[in-house]
């Protein structure tokens, strides 16, 4: 009975539910604001590429023609993008950059950024350990964290995933 008791007050104890403790977290992309940006590269794997522009207030696809793009799922990109938090540490060496995909030679997305200033912002995005979540790590830093509400489809490197069809 002893026993007893004590297993179901250490069950308690462990599964009270409680009020998750949530940081806030440094923006990723620190003083980046969308309107900042002017051109997305993205690269999936180590094959497919896409370079997207902005040109005016449209978005294009400069290598072909300027083709126009769907603005309106870049501006959700880049929104993602810049709301990206520090609060969720998934690793901190670079030993587990190939483990998660965000190495410099081993990654599943390279997001590129081009700044109005010339500048440029590299991200590269990894592994998807659940659904709308994805490991992410800034070019030249070590740590990798883990996104929310960023997923692959977000970032496809497809051209038929962007295109204006209309």
């Amino acid at each position: 009975v002893g026993i007893l008791v004590l297993q179901i007050a250490l069950a308690v104890v462990v599964f009270w539910p409680r009020q998750a403790a949530e940081a806030a977290g440094e923006p990723l992309l620190s003083g980046l604001e969308v309107e900042q940006v002017v051109g997305v590269t993205i690269r999936e794997g180590m094959s497919e590429q896409i370079d997207l522009t902005k040109k005016g207030e449209d978005w294009v696809l400069a290598e072909a023609g300027d083709f126009p793009v769907q603005g309106e799922d870049v501006s959700a990109l880049l929104d993602k993008l810049v709301d990206l938090k520090s609060d969720r540490l998934v690793a901190e060496t670079a030993d587990s950059h190939q483990r998660l995909q965000v190495a410099e030679d081993n990654y599943a997305y390279e997001v590129r950024l081009k700044l109005e200033d010339g500048s440029l912002r590299r991200l590269y995005l990894g592994t998807s350990p659940s659904l709308g979540a994805i490991h992410v790590r800034m070019a030249g830093q070590d740590p990798v964290y883990l996104a929310s509400d960023l997923s692959s489809s977000d970032v496809s490197a497809r051209v038929t995933n962007w295109i204006d069809a209309s």
